[in-house]
């Protein structure tokens, strides 16, 4: 029996249609990842809400307006649409956590965080940055993030960055210095180090282990 009600959205992108809201190249390792995952639903947070909203307001809109603000609508969809994206593949692999008991309720500043770092992945962000965010001191929020999560957030962040970063070393066109650039590290050594600590390969050896799967 469920214990509250709730509202159900389906969300389909058709990736063969002649002008598609979001780039194949950035869309492919979220639909992949999306698509890898055991299940497939979950409860939403409340910025997801937000963002479906959003996103029906824009489409409304844009039916409306003319040429040059179509541009800015798509340009807004778009954004909107990635964050969406990232928001539920966040959600729907902490439910895939929670079926081996490893998934724990987040503290609703900590999830705004966690969205802000999805969001501003590509991003040197600071302590001080994630503490305004969450609307903390930065002394508070450091004690918060870890109790909620069980590790600082500046590593958080990094390994979140480092499992993006799995996904864009699938894309063949982008080589290991452009993948550091966008996701923001100060130098390909850096990026490199940091991959091998946390996934026990260089970016290049995980790039051929994982060519044609």
């Amino acid at each position: 029996m469920p214990v509250s009600k709730c509202a159900h959205y389906w969300l389909r992108l058709n990736l063969k249609c002649d002008r598609p809201f979001l780039d194949s190249s950035q869309y492919e390792p979220l639909r992949e990842a999306l698509l890898n995952l055991k299940v497939q639903q979950g409860a939403a947070t409340e910025s997801c809400h937000e963002n479906v909203r959003r996103l029906y307001d824009l489409a409304t809109k844009a039916q409306s307006s003319n040429a040059s603000s179509q541009a800015l609508f798509q340009i807004d969809f778009q954004l909107t649409l990635g964050t969406l994206l990232f928001q539920l593949l966040q959600t729907i692999a902490a439910n895939n956590a929670s079926l081996t008991g490893s998934h724990k309720t987040v503290h609703p500043a900590i999830d705004d965080v966690i969205t802000f770092m999805h969001r501003r992945i590509g991003e040197n962000l600071s302590i001080a940055d994630f503490a305004q965010a969450a609307g903390y001191s930065v002394s508070a929020f450091q004690a918060l993030f870890k109790k909620d999560t069980g590790i600082a957030p500046k590593e958080y962040f990094l390994r979140m960055k480092l499992d993006w970063a799995k996904n864009l070393l699938a894309q063949p066109q982008k080589n290991i210095t452009q993948i550091s650039h966008e996701l923001g590290f100060s130098s390909s050594q850096y990026f490199c180090t940091s991959f091998k600590r946390y996934h026990l390969l260089t970016p290049g050896d995980y790039r051929l282990k994982t060519r044609g799967r």
